[in-house]
């Protein structure tokens, strides 16, 4: 309130002066009682505002201010408020700043006697309560003559270190490595406290440090430098220029075991905790690898697929691994069921593709030193090499064993080796084996491009059709199937057989034929529900529109569906649309006929055993009415497994049944017909005893007993020459046997196949 009044008589004052002023010079007229002169007014006037400003500046200095909190507690109090003048107390009088204190230097040789004892007791928590301040032994350390400046710094850092003033340790190592001559201590104290003060440290940053020890190995190195690996470990992506490193830095010792064994296990716990570092996992492979324990490198190895294929440096080292120990077939095999397991990867895709060139260095390697391969590799570094009768030879070896059996990469080899050298019917029957599931559509298509060079469009077909099925933009399947449509259309029989693919792709799948006759024709197909192989026979395209052939193809079966005996093939299913047709087991083996074409005869005692099963279906037929008619070499199929199986019911003969051919025309083959069935005349079952005879007489001679011309009349009129004079060591049994199955009376020849069968021993 006080410092408002002030202004306003500072105001009045400044007013009052400048009235005094104005007056004086004659600007300002005043009122005749108030005469004054000119430069009398204006010195009233300055004096008169100065003598104002001093008063009130000094009454504003000495009236104390207007303290608000004062005046407000005063209130609440119920008590007057009085000012209190502030006073501010005088400053002390600020002492005078004394002299820094100065440390005394002590002296250098005792210094340095005392340090070198404390060292060399390991008293080193001693030692560094007793070192001065830094700059002080800067000072002395500078002072002190290089050969022993370097025991002094090295002491100085292991007493700094043991008191755990790593920085200052640090500075103290990294000034004795920086002395000329024998530094080796001095590396391995900074490399210890590198490690000590760096945790977790990046390896880049210490692997100089730490790799400087390797020029003076010593025992206690092997825990620094696991230290070092150790803290690696602990980056979240181990590049591969730090995989590098560490590799290097572990093979630089010459105590190699005692170093990699630990850190191959601790290494080994990382993985096991962080499943996505492959990185760290080809580390610790390398490892076990170079320390020589293959199982548990292989073992490692499956365990890190399983979770990802997508590590290129692991399959490295996996071909490399089976190139060298000649087991390529092995990872080939396992790489392939991968894929196949949905293995999506171009790490995987990569290792696959690189196969063919590792069968080449392991079979390189294996002619070089002399070592045996297994039958796959063999076969598989042949077919690589372009060895195809090589490859085929050792691949069916391979084919033998059990565990190979049913490799479908076996079969593929097989079958593609086949097409190659130009035998597709071999092929085929691997082929037909093969589920294109089982497969990748790199080997689907490369199968399907060798199966339509051979001349086989529907089986080529088949497999670009499940390629694109999977992937329409793989490679050009797309224009190999324009192709082979087109293809399809300018040729009958091809067109026929995807006519019947399509009417037996309900229930089968994958037709080919392997065999034709007059009336049908035989392929081979799968069966969709169990996998199995099964023969069709189809009524041939050329005589199905006449209508005997038709009658007399259902009639074979329906005839053959009625017979359950194990030498006679086994129907499984009989159709009449959309075409006629009926699917029987499919038999793995030869004819009877093909045998003789290719060994001539055959050994007494086989002879006689297949002579004997022959019999034993005949008798079973014959008890149920029905006679074959057509008994030959060519339809007796010899099973692989030792089954004889009697095929080729088109003209057998029910006793119940009227003939179905016209009158006087010859049903059979002539050179094993019997008399009375080329005279025309009925036939029973002593008809097909005869022919089973000169069946028998071609396997122990290796030939009929009638060739040449006029081959009805030496049936009819003519003896058959004795087996013994064609077959000398032929024994008199067999040929009596034979001998009276050929009579020319029927009542004469055995009363049936148990007589026979007997008589066959």
């Amino acid at each position: 309130m006080f410092t408002i009044w002030m202004w306003v008589v500072r105001v009045v004052v400044v007013a009052v002066a400048a009235a005094a002023y104005l007056h004086g010079s004659g600007r300002l007229p005043l009122p005749a009682e108030l005469p004054l002169p000119g430069p009398v007014a204006g010195i009233v006037a300055t004096l008169a505002l100065a003598t104002a400003w001093l008063v009130t500046e000094a009454l504003a200095r000495s009236t104390p201010p207007d303290d608000l909190e004062a005046r407000l507690e005063a209130a609440r109090d119920g008590r007057p408020y009085v000012p209190q003048l502030r006073v501010e107390p005088p400053k002390p009088a600020e002492a005078p700043a004394s002299a820094p204190k100065k440390e005394p230097i002590p002296d250098r040789v005792q210094f340095l006697d005392k340090v070198s004892k404390l060292a060399a007791t390991g008293q080193f928590a001693t030692l560094a309560r007793e070192l001065p301040k830094p700059a002080v032994l800067d000072l002395l350390i500078e002072a002190t003559p290089p050969p022993e400046r370097l025991k002094l710094l090295l002491a100085v850092g292991r007493a700094l270190e043991t008191a755990g003033d790593l920085d200052a340790a640090f500075l103290r190592a990294k000034q004795a490595r920086a002395l000329k001559g024998d530094a080796s201590p001095a590396r391995e104290l900074l490399a210890r406290i590198s490690l000590s003060r760096q945790a977790p440290a990046r390896l880049d940053d210490i692997y100089p440090i730490v790799k400087e020890l390797k020029a003076d190995w010593r025992e206690e190195h092997t825990a620094i430098v696991l230290k070092a690996l150790e803290l690696g470990l602990t980056r979240p992506v181990l590049s591969v220029r730090l995989i590098g490193q560490v590799w290097e830095l572990l093979d630089c010792y010459r105590k190699f075991d005692d170093i990699a064994e630990p850190f191959a296990e601790r290494v080994a716990e990382h993985v096991r905790t962080r499943p996505e570092r492959t990185d760290l996992l080809t580390l610790v492979v390398r490892l076990r690898a170079a320390q020589g324990q293959t199982k548990k490198v292989l073992a490692m190895a499956s365990e890190a697929l399983d979770r990802t294929t997508d590590c290129p440096a692991l399959f490295r080292f996996l071909i490399e691994h089976h190139a060298a120990a000649g087991t390529v077939s092995e990872l080939a095999t396992d790489l392939l069921r991968r894929k196949a397991a949905g293995g999506e990867s171009s790490a995987l895709d990569a290792a696959i593709a690189q196969i063919d060139e590792a069968l080449r260095v392991q079979s390189t390697a294996a002619q070089r030193s002399g070592r045996k391969l297994s039958a796959l590799d063999e076969g598989m570094g042949m077919f690589a090499r372009g060895e195809l009768q090589g490859a085929i030879s050792a691949l069916q070896e391979a084919l033998k064993t059990a565990k190979m059996e049913q490799s479908p990469f076996v079969r593929l080899l097989l079958a593609r080796a086949f097409l190659r050298s130009g035998a597709p019917d071999p092929a085929l029957e691997h082929v037909d084996r093969l589920d294109p599931g089982d497969l990748l559509l790199d080997q689907r298509y490369e199968l399907a491009s060798d199966l339509e060079a051979a001349g086989r469009p529907q089986e080529a077909k088949r497999l670009y059709a499940s390629v694109a099925a999977d992937d329409r933009m793989f490679r050009d399947v797309e224009l190999c199937l324009a192709r082979l449509d087109r293809s399809a259309a300018q040729d009958p029989k091809q067109k026929f057989e995807e006519s019947l693919a399509a009417a037996l792709g309900v229930r089968y799948r994958a037709p080919r034929l392997v065999g034709q006759g007059g009336m049908g024709l035989v392929y081979r197909a799968t069966d969709i529900d169990n996998g199995q192989a099964v023969a069709v026979k189809v009524l041939n395209p050329m005589v199905a529109g006449e209508a005997e052939h038709r009658r007399r193809f259902m009639r074979e079966a329906s005839t053959l569906s009625e017979l359950t005996h194990p030498g006679v093939v086994r129907i499984l299913e009989v159709s009449e649309k959309p075409v006629p047709y009926y699917a029987m087991e499919y038999l793995e083996g030869t004819t009877l006929g093909d045998r003789l074409k290719r060994e001539g005869r055959l050994d007494e005692s086989e002879a006689l055993r297949i002579a004997a099963r022959m019999a034993d279906a005949l008798g079973y037929c014959h008890d149920k009415g029905l006679i074959h008619r057509d008994v030959k070499p060519a339809n007796v199929f010899l099973e692989t497994r030792g089954r004889v199986v009697l095929i080729d019911f088109g003209l057998v003969h029910a006793e119940s049944q009227t003939a179905l051919t016209k009158t006087g025309a010859l049903m059979g083959t002539p050179g094993y017909m019997a008399p009375e069935q080329v005279c025309g005349e009925p036939v029973t079952l002593a008809t097909d005893i005869y022919s089973l005879g000169v069946t028998l007489y071609e396997m122990v001679t290796g030939t009929l007993p009638f060739e040449g011309e006029d081959l009805i009349g030496q049936v009819l009129g003519k003896a058959p020459p004795a087996p013994r004079e064609r077959q000398p060591g032929l024994s008199e049994p067999i040929e009596a046997t034979i001998l009276k199955c050929m009579e020319k009376d029927p009542a004469r020849r055995f009363r049936d196949c148990a007589e026979l069968r007997a008589a066959l021993g």
